[in-house]
């Protein structure tokens, strides 16, 4: 998309130069945060769903369940999304003896030319974002959202919140396993 977006720049990074393959050692930095992600908060998460799991309280076969999962953590894994993003953008990375750019990612995104970069930003046309856009669009699950109203509906009836935490989150999740129990 990057090289579709520039194919009639007329700069160095535009075409082909627009995107750039690389090996996985040209992304160690990335790839050790990435490992240093996944010990910490990610194998909280997948330790989290695989003790209820053991537990009995979630049946990964069952679609009621793995609706009510969805509805019931996603706020709390994007929030902790929002948070590693601003992390990552917000620290510093050093120079290396590699092509690394030192700066802080933010800074170097949106104010290039205050670390001695070009802004490399160029405008997109609407008909050529419109034209890729379905590449990026996840099928709408109409199921998904009849289990988003019932859910909302109960929470709503019992004067439920929204949870705050992952002990919270189960919480609710029993509570809605509970009424669905006949």
């Amino acid at each position: 998309m990057q090289c579709y977006f520039r194919a009639e720049s007329s700069d160095e990074f535009c075409k082909e130069k627009a995107h750039q393959y690389g090996s996985s050692p040209a992304n160690q930095r990335i790839e050790g945060w990435w490992s240093s992600f996944g010990k910490s908060r990610s194998s909280f998460w997948i330790n989290w769903f695989k003790d209820m799991v053991d537990a009995g309280i979630l049946e990964l076969g069952d679609e009621f369940d793995m609706k009510c999962l969805w509805f019931c953590y996603s706020r709390l894994l994007q929030k902790e999304l929002e948070n590693v993003k601003e992390h990552w953008n917000s620290h510093y990375i050093r120079k290396s003896r590699h092509d690394t750019v030192a700066g802080v990612p933010d800074i170097l995104y949106f104010l290039p030319e205050s670390v001695g970069f070009v802004d490399c930003v160029v405008a997109v046309p609407h008909d050529k974002i419109k034209q890729v856009q379905s590449e990026c669009e996840v099928d709408h699950d109409d199921n998904n959202e009849l289990y988003n109203e019932y859910f909302i509906h109960i929470m709503e009836a019992n004067d439920w919140a929204f949870p705050e935490n992952e002990k919270e989150a189960l919480s609710l999740f029993q509570k809605f396993k509970l009424l669905q129990t006949p």
